[in-house]
């Protein structure tokens, strides 16, 4: 089978889930968040997830700019079949799980945290507060997303053009620091504290992978590319080291005004660097087997690790190791046995986008899909 992964992605998905969990064992262990300089940096939660996002925009967006470029069109069926099969069966089995948890008064469950999770609706629900499914929020984040950016691009593209889309993608990125400054002073008490889990709080970051797919092949993004190559450790030191650090020393207010933004430019323009010198020692090693398999189980990694990497399990799979190797276990059998076979299914049911036969089938198709 032919391997249609964008290089060095899944070494990144590696990096971000081990950010992820450090960040969990930390508050597992000692029922805060981390908050020295050190945890800060190496258990960095937020940074994990904002590498996922800036990832998921771009994939996305290379999809379905691949999909035009072959058919002139983009199927919605085909999309949402893809992210039906990705992300339903492994997310469903888990908050089967805790349903089946929560039955069996294992779990405080009430039937608002159900569904809030089952519908996807986590981060703006006033009735979600079991910490069993309190990672639903960026899972929820992403298929809200799903839901707008396609539709949003399949409109953009068949009456304007990529350039144009790339300008609301643009905007939506300079609107995020206001969105989340207004979303603060003046949502409600609700909201405000619940800012950094928001669809239109945090779609900035999700738009830079968007912008960077939008713009690949132009002048302007190769511009950009051959400045920030030239000093490519910048960006990386930035948002690993750096940024945590300025967040130490001035709080949320400098994330909510700067972090986000810089964040994902930072992570962006390191992304783009890793895809295209997958040869470099960096690129090898994160093209290596052992990051490419975690990076493959990330999401499932994501999912599980919530259930006994937290202080809400007081069982003894909550306590490190046990709760690490109960992680991996759960997560590779839900990755083996559940994800990987619905995946398998999905090709039976797309269907070429109505325009196909519009287009030369000869025509060169690029060197790499990427994986949906």
């Amino acid at each position: 089978m032919k391997n249609n992964r964008i290089p060095s992605l899944d070494g990144l998905r590696a990096i971000s889930i081990a950010l992820v969990i450090v960040g969990h064992v930390y508050r597992s262990a000692t029922h805060t968040g981390p908050h020295t300089p050190f945890w800060l940096v190496v258990g960095n939660a937020s940074l994990g997830v904002s590498i996922f996002f800036v990832i998921s925009g771009f994939l996305i967006t290379s999809l379905l700019l691949r999909e035009h470029e072959r058919y002139a069109a983009i199927s919605l069926r085909n999309f949402y079949i893809r992210r039906f099969f990705r992300i339903f069966p492994g997310f469903y089995a888990y908050v089967g799980c805790i349903a089946l948890l929560g039955g069996l008064g294992w779990l405080r469950l009430s039937r608002g945290d159900l569904v809030s999770a089952a519908t996807f609706t986590w981060n703006y629900s006033r009735f979600a507060t079991s910490w069993a499914l309190e990672h639903i929020w960026s899972l929820s984040v992403e298929e809200q997303f799903y839901i707008l950016w396609p539709s949003a691009l399949a409109i953009l593209l068949r009456r304007t053009s990529k350039q144009a889309a790339a300008k609301v993608a643009l905007a939506v990125i300079i609107a995020g620091p206001f969105s989340r400054v207004a979303t603060h002073f003046w949502a409600g008490s609700f909201y405000a504290d619940h800012s950094y889990y928001l669809l239109h709080t945090r779609l900035d970051t999700l738009m830079f992978g968007c912008l960077c797919a939008l713009l690949t092949g132009s002048d302007v993004l190769e511009q950009v590319y051959r400045a920030t190559a030239k000093v490519i450790w910048i960006f990386p030191v930035f948002f690993l080291i750096l940024s945590p650090l300025l967040r130490f020393w001035f709080g949320d207010r400098y994330l909510f005004v700067a972090g986000y933004t810089l964040e994902g430019f930072s992570i962006a323009a390191t992304m783009l660097w890793l895809v295209r010198n997958r040869s470099s020692l960096v690129g090898r090693a994160l093209n290596s087997r052992v990051p490419v398999f975690i990076g493959v189980l990330s999401y499932s990694l994501y999912l599980w690790q919530q259930l006994f990497l937290n202080p809400g399990n007081t069982s003894v799979t909550g306590k490190v190791p046990l709760a690490l190797i109960c992680v991996a276990i759960a997560s590779v059998l839900s990755y083996y046995f559940v994800e990987r076979p619905c995946l398998e299914y999905r090709t039976r049911f797309e269907r070429p986008p109505v325009k196909a036969a519009l287009i030369d089938q000869s025509a060169p198709q690029g060197s790499e899909m990427p994986a949906a």
